[in-house]
């Protein structure tokens, strides 16, 4: 994703967002990794935003009626209601800090436990910020080049 990077109100480079699944840590390269859980595990290097993950209200929800159904027939409530949360004083103070972080500069990470990004409150917050002129990007780990020779797949 190549675009021009959008500048600050003093004219400098602003950073950006990078969304991910926990698993990916280890390959992240930016200024600040957040966290956005609902339980904080103490991972190493992370900061805990549990402002930015769904409320516990959803969160039960989800784990009571939808996870075992296919996403197909859940998730468009879940959308509706996860972006109405992010237009509670608690979400915007999170969306707040974050912007700060940005607009001097900071790479930030925003990462959760789920696998499968397009079922996922990190992407809904992405988009959020993307209509508030973020630069927003997922991360996958399965594209990098870590150096290994490529295995060839015979089957």
């Amino acid at each position: 994703m190549t675009s021009k990077a959008p500048v600050n109100r003093k004219g400098r480079r602003m950073g950006h967002i990078i969304t991910s699944a926990i698993s990916s840590l280890r390959h992240l390269q930016c200024d600040e990794i957040w966290q956005i859980t609902r339980v904080n595990n103490d991972i190493r290097g992370t900061i805990w935003v549990p402002e930015l993950a769904p409320s516990q209200a959803l969160f039960k929800l989800h784990q009571s009626e939808w996870k075992e159904q296919p996403p197909e027939t859940w998730w468009l409530a879940y959308e509706k209601k996860f972006n109405d949360e992010l237009k509670t004083d608690e979400k915007l103070g999170a969306l707040r800090r974050l912007w700060h972080a940005i607009e001097v500069g900071k790479t930030i990470a925003l990462v959760c436990f789920c696998s499968d990004p397009c079922y996922c409150h990190r992407r809904l917050v992405g988009i959020f910020l993307q209509q508030h002129g973020m630069t927003v990007e997922e991360f996958d780990k399965n594209t990098i080049n870590d150096g290994a020779p490529q295995q060839l797949a015979l089957f």
